[in-house]
C-alpha cells in the first residue's frame, strides 16, 4: 500500500443492506457512522 503523501483523503464507498446499516447505527450508538468505522478499523477513541 502507497502512503498518502499529500496528506488529503480519498472516498470510500460501502453498500449496506437495510439490516446491515440498522445493525451499524445501533451499535454505534449515535456517532456518526463515519468516525465509529474508522475507530473500529483503525482503533483510538471515539470523541
Amino acid at each position: 500500500m502507497t502512503a498518502n503523501i499529500s496528506g488529503k483523503t480519498k472516498t470510500f464507498s460501502l453498500h449496506l443492506t437495510f439490516e446491515e446499516r440498522s445493525r451499524l447505527e445501533v451499535a454505534a450508538n449515535g456517532v456518526p457512522l463515519g468516525a465509529y468505522i474508522r475507530t473500529v478499523l483503525f482503533g483510538g477513541d471515539l470523541k
